[in-house]
């Protein structure tokens, strides 16, 4: 793992890598990673065309995209992000996810408290949002721990699997804490 970016309690954090792409594979071809997200892939390759996003979002200046390493094994656990970042309106999007074996261990709140910590020094955010689907009961729960405030359901929003889902809208403001 290259230097990071920043550290927390149990957590370390840097900008994604192109070496990070197999990390990426492995996790976009797993079902349980991929049952909450709405992303489509054209290609067999995920974990490259996700890079491929990551970087056009970068380039753009949109985004900061964090990989995440734990501290004592420097073991890869996921991505946490900010995306849509609209720098007029000083609002940006929260995005997360971990590989299984972290699920349940309070490895997401905190990923999301730290780069919400991040946030406010590199952006100055006033607002940030986070957009889940009305059944990802855990990551409701972690947007709760995390201060975030449940603001309404935006109906129909996804097609998905041939369905459409409703999407929940989630929003922290950064300048009233």
């Amino acid at each position: 793992m290259s230097k990071p970016a920043f550290l927390s309690k149990r957590l370390a954090y840097r900008l994604v890598e192109q070496t990070d792409i197999p990390f990426f594979d492995a996790a976009l071809h797993d079902p349980q990673v991929m049952q909450y997200m709405s992303i489509r892939f054209t290609t067999d390759q995920p974990g490259r065309e996700q890079w491929n996003w990551y970087q056009s979002q970068l380039a753009a200046g949109t985004a900061l995209f964090f990989a995440v390493f734990t501290q004592e094994t420097k073991d890869f656990c996921g991505v946490v992000s900010l995306y849509y970042y609209d720098a007029t309106n000083h609002k940006a999007e929260l995005g997360y996810w971990l590989l299984p074996k972290y699920w349940g261990q309070g490895y997401a709140v905190e990923a999301c408290l730290a780069i919400l910590t991040e946030a406010r020094t590199l952006w100055n955010l006033h607002r940030v949002e986070a957009i889940i689907e009305t059944d990802h009961v855990a990551s409701r729960r972690v947007l709760m721990k995390c201060g975030f405030n449940f603001e309404g359901i935006l109906r129909e929003m996804e097609l998905k699997s041939g369905s459409w889902i409703d999407l929940e809208v989630w929003g922290q403001l950064l300048s009233n804490k």
